[in-house]
């Protein structure tokens, strides 16, 4: 059997659907941040409990890996872009600062 054939249980393929369904969300709110439509101080106490998810455990560098790789692979990299403006790191080769992600601010103001 080719890999190419294999088709995913149905559980699986409803997780990642609904993970896309979330993903295309968080990109509609990075989209309308890059036009200006919303600031990202603006979205930063709606949308950090979301990012704070993504960025996964301080410690857990496959989580990191993995959810970044997905974000880059189905073209989902504004939502990387969109957690840096929020201070958020989805980037597990960063070292964790020890400080809660509740405290982060938005490091564009306007």
């Amino acid at each position: 059997m080719n890999s190419d054939d294999i088709t995913p249980p149905p559980e699986e393929f409803a997780v990642r659907q609904a993970f896309d369904q979330f993903c295309t969300w968080l990109l509609r709110f990075a989209v309308q941040a890059q036009t200006r439509v919303y600031k990202y101080h603006q979205l930063h106490p709606y949308l950090l409990y979301y990012m704070d998810c993504l960025s996964g455990d301080p410690g857990d560098d496959d989580w990191g890996q993995t959810i970044r790789a997905y974000l880059e692979t189905y073209g989902y990299e504004a939502i990387l872009d969109l957690a840096d403006k929020l201070n958020v790191s989805i980037t597990p080769s960063l070292p964790f600062s020890g400080t809660s992600m509740a405290s982060n601010k938005p490091t564009d103001p306007s």
